[in-house]
C-alpha cells in the first residue's frame, strides 16, 4: 500500500471517528438532560426494587401512589443531597392527623433477627377520593435512636407527603413533607 493510500485511509478513519463521537455525545446529552439512573443503597430497601430510571421532565401534577424521586434536605441521619424514591401519599389540601398510641408493640426483622419496637403514634393522611392512608410511627429506630413524628396539618401548596408500604420505611411520617423544589421527577423501576 502506498503512502498516499495510507494517508487517505487514516483520514477517512479519523473523520468517521470524530463524526461518530459527536453523534454519540449529542444523543447522550439529549438522554441525560431528560433521564437519570439511580440505585438503592444496600440496607436501604423500603421498596422492592434496586435500579431506577428517573424522568426529569415530569415534575408536576402528581397523583396518589406515583413514584417520585427527590433530593433530601434536612433529613436526620442522612447527608443533604441524597436522592430518594418514595410513593406520593398526600397532596396539597390533604389533612394529616397524628393519633398517639400507648403500649402497642410490633416485632420487625432486622438482619434476619426479630426486634420488638414500640409504636408511639399513627399518622393518618385523609386523601381526597381515596381511603385514608394509615401508617404507624415507631418510638425508636432499629439502632435505638429516638424518632420524631410529623405534626398534624393540612398539606400546603407545593408540598407532598411521601411514604412506602414497608413497615420500617423512613419517610414523611418522621421527617415531614417534601417541597416541590426538591422533586427531581417521576421514577420507574428497572428491576
Amino acid at each position: 500500500m502506498t503512502t498516499i493510500k495510507k494517508i487517505k485511509t487514516r483520514k477517512k478513519y479519523i473523520i468517521f471517528s470524530i463524526a461518530y463521537t459527536l453523534i454519540l455525545f449529542f444523543v447522550l446529552s439529549l438522554v441525560s438532560s431528560r433521564y437519570m439512573f439511580a440505585y438503592t443503597r444496600k440496607n436501604h430497601t423500603c421498596l422492592p426494587y434496586s435500579f431506577w430510571v428517573i424522568d426529569k421532565s415530569h415534575k408536576q401534577q402528581f397523583k396518589y401512589d406515583d413514584l417520585i424521586s427527590f433530593t433530601g434536605r434536612g433529613i436526620m441521619n442522612f447527608q443533604d443531597g441524597v436522592k430518594w424514591v418514595k410513593l406520593v401519599g398526600g397532596l396539597p389540601g390533604d389533612r394529616i392527623e397524628v393519633i398517639p398510641v400507648n403500649g402497642q408493640q410490633r416485632t420487625v426483622m432486622v438482619n434476619y433477627m426479630p426486634k420488638v419496637l414500640n409504636i408511639k403514634a399513627k399518622v393518618i393522611v385523609y386523601r381526597r377520593e381515596r381511603e385514608p392512608l394509615e401508617l404507624e410511627v415507631y418510638e425508636r429506630d432499629t439502632r435505638d435512636r429516638l424518632m420524631p413524628v410529623i405534626s398534624p396539618q393540612i398539606i400546603p401548596e407545593g408540598k407532598f407527603f411521601v411514604y412506602t408500604k414497608h413497615e420500617r420505611s423512613f419517610d414523611s411520617r418522621y421527617w415531614g413533607l417534601v417541597d416541590d423544589s426538591q422533586v427531581i421527577g417521576t421514577a420507574a423501576y428497572l428491576f
